[in-house]
């Protein structure tokens, strides 16, 4: 499989150049705090990318998946909470310093790419075949009212079921990360 030995030698190719310390990187720019703009958005585009790689080839998930958790437990001590709002930095390899924590999309796009990248990983997701029933456990009562009225949901009229699952799916993990945080 000619494809398969291209994807391979990518991805062997991809580490040294991405990645420092199992920390993606941008090596043109990072070492001496210079990057630009642009240059703060790739590492999220590679995340991105390399997630969706490993759906799709998924004989590279055991390489891709550990890279991707380890940069992104890096990544969440590159980011903080003030006044101001959510800020990231860019530069996740170096010591975290308060001059470069910014509100410019670059940083914060990379550092969401990367979290959600993570969040495609199938070892995470949780199947869908343990839902209890009134004859299996369950004990909600129910409501036949609830929600009439209510969908769709005003500003996700389009969103897929799946779209609001990844979603719910999200904000249970984030709280999950930021308990982790302290």
């Amino acid at each position: 499989m000619k494809w398969k030995t291209r994807v391979d030698g990518f991805l062997t190719a991809l580490q040294p150049r991405w990645f420092q310390n199992g920390t993606l990187w941008e090596a043109a720019c990072e070492p001496t705090r210079a990057c630009d703009p642009d240059q703060l958005c790739f590492k999220g585009f590679l995340a991105q990318y390399m997630a969706l790689t490993a759906l799709l080839i998924p004989s590279t998930a055991p390489t891709i998946f550990p890279l991707l958790a380890s940069s992104a437990l890096v990544v969440g001590n590159h980011c903080i909470w003030d006044q101001t709002g959510q800020m990231c930095s860019g530069y996740w390899t170096l010591a975290p310093n308060s001059s470069e924590y910014s509100a410019a999309v670059g940083p914060q796009m990379s550092a969401l790419n990367l979290f959600n990248a993570n969040l495609l990983n199938p070892e995470f997701v949780i199947p869908n075949t343990t839902v209890a029933s009134n004859g299996s456990g369950g004990t909600s009562l129910g409501n036949p009212s609830a929600g009439s009225g209510q969908l769709p949901i005003p500003g996700y009229e389009n969103i897929s079921s799946f779209g609001m699952g990844l979603m719910v799916e999200f904000r249970r993990r984030r709280r999950g990360i930021m308990l982790l945080r302290g």
